[in-house]
């Protein structure tokens, strides 16, 4: 294990060449958390919030909005392979079908990052930068690997432990869930299946509340990321 400042971890990414880059994380972060239970309307008892050390398999500088197209035309062609290979359905309708299906579809445009607030770094491109908070953030592909090789690493796509920041206690996550915002679908990608999006913040941010980067496992290393 090697022991790494912010700075020296985002030189680690820089190094090579600029493409997409496939890594683990362990990140520490904040989520935000309703004032009352969306289901009783009791008051949330988790008054300082709590945190969350989250374990996750990554790709880093994908291109969100390509990604998505890719995923869109990848649905259309099995449509249209499907229709092709209809046999029973009307030859006029499939041939209307096709013929809508081969047009180009419209391109996917994604909007900017929390509402504009997000903004790239000058020499960093793997990173952005929260306007209001000062925070870094990496913009992520959750990534499930093939087999652990191609990590140089055995961890576990999804790992994850829930604490208690007033009394750093361990907290069973089911009994959260009423007390955090419900998980919302991506509604305008255009896809059945969809492209998922994750932003971890890097070093905290002005007030901390950001969320930390606190270990990343890149090129078969493991970098353990100091915070002063």
């Amino acid at each position: 294990m090697n022991n790494v400042t912010v700075n020296e971890m985002l030189e680690v990414l820089n190094n090579g060449n600029k493409g997409a880059k496939f890594c683990s994380i362990v990140a520490l972060t904040f989520p935000k958390m309703n004032k009352t239970n969306r289901q009783t309307g009791e008051p949330n008892p988790f008054k300082r919030g709590v945190s969350r050390l989250v374990h996750r398999n990554v790709a880093l500088g994908v291109n969100y909005e390509a990604a998505v197209n890719r995923q869109r035309q990848s649905e259309i062609d099995q449509m249209i392979l499907a229709l092709e290979a209809d046999t029973l359905m009307d030859p006029a309708e499939k041939a209307t079908r096709l013929a809508g299906l081969k047009n180009p579809p419209e391109m996917f445009r994604a909007e900017s990052l929390w509402r504009g607030h997000g903004v790239s770094v000058p020499g960093q491109p793997y990173c952005v930068t929260h306007k209001e908070n000062g925070g870094l953030y990496f913009a992520t592909k959750p990534y499930q690997f093939a087999n652990d090789s191609e990590l140089g690493t055995s961890a576990p796509m999804v790992q994850e432990m829930w604490r208690n920041v007033a009394t750093d206690e361990v907290v069973d996550p089911v009994t959260l869930a009423d007390y955090l915002p419900p998980a919302q679908k991506a509604t305008k990608q255009g896809v059945d299946h969809d492209i998922f999006w994750r932003t971890y913040g890097i070093n905290g941010g002005a007030d901390g509340t950001a969320g930390y980067i606190l270990q990343l496992r890149y090129g078969g290393m493991h970098y353990i990321v100091k915070h002063s």
